[in-house]
């Protein structure tokens, strides 16, 4: 596999902020329209995003200490509601506690309800690692298969920011193809709601074709 020197499609003449992704200008779980914005840009701002991994996981980190993980955040918010037409697993989740790291708000001066929100992605570079896994059937039975593989699993993978791949296994390597796979608006409805889902508002949506070069349009709630 051959390196390559990548380029982000924007210079020191556009208006590019910087959110970093940190206790303060982060949530783990939920969508809140309470909370004030962390940044503010004006339309057509270019705005660099630091997204943080699911629950705070580091390399080296169990299946057991994401179980934990997931526990003292169910704790901590337990009046989380769910979408009432959310047709997905977090229809099961004790007490609606959602597991995603959400980074923001972000306002967009002059923004209102009706408006649609035009959210280009220019450039993604992706951390240095990550992981899949499946969580114990007894815990939380999603993923492929649970009844099959009761006990779940969780495997970390190293990418090469050189080659944009990561070695699936001795001899196998994958080329990633990185895309943020929650981004949207702040929902109407007020209260705490599991990012789990996704609806109008975008949330959860896992859509793979959100990768460099895609437009995203968003209704403003």
């Amino acid at each position: 596999m051959s390196q390559t020197t990548r380029t982000k499609p924007y210079g020191p003449g556009d208006t590019a902020h910087v959110l970093r992704c940190d206790q303060r200008t982060s949530t783990d779980g939920y969508w809140d329209n309470s909370r004030p914005p962390v940044l503010t840009v004006k339309s057509g701002d270019i705005v660099e995003v630091e997204t943080g991994i699911h629950l705070s996981m580091k390399p080296g980190d169990t299946l057991a200490d994401w179980a934990a993980s997931f526990r003292r955040l169910m704790d901590a918010i337990p009046d989380v509601s769910i979408l009432e037409d959310a047709e997905t697993g977090a229809q099961h989740l004790r007490k609606g506690a959602g597991h995603h790291r959400l980074t923001g708000p972000i306002s967009v001066e002059g923004a209102e309800p009706g408006d649609v929100l035009q959210v280009e992605i220019l450039y993604i570079e992706p951390y240095p690692y990550g992981f899949n896994l499946n969580p114990q059937a007894s815990f939380l039975p999603l993923g492929l298969l649970p009844e099959d593989y009761p006990e779940g699993g969780m495997r970390w993978y190293e990418v090469d920011p050189r080659t944009g791949t990561y070695q699936f296994q001795p001899g196998v390597t994958v080329r990633t193809r990185p895309f943020p796979g929650s981004i949207g608006v702040e929902m109407a409805a007020p209260g705490k709601w599991s990012n789990v889902p996704p609806g109008r508002h975008g949330g959860n949506m896992d859509n793979k074709e959100l990768c460099e070069g895609s437009v995203l349009y968003l209704p403003v709630q």
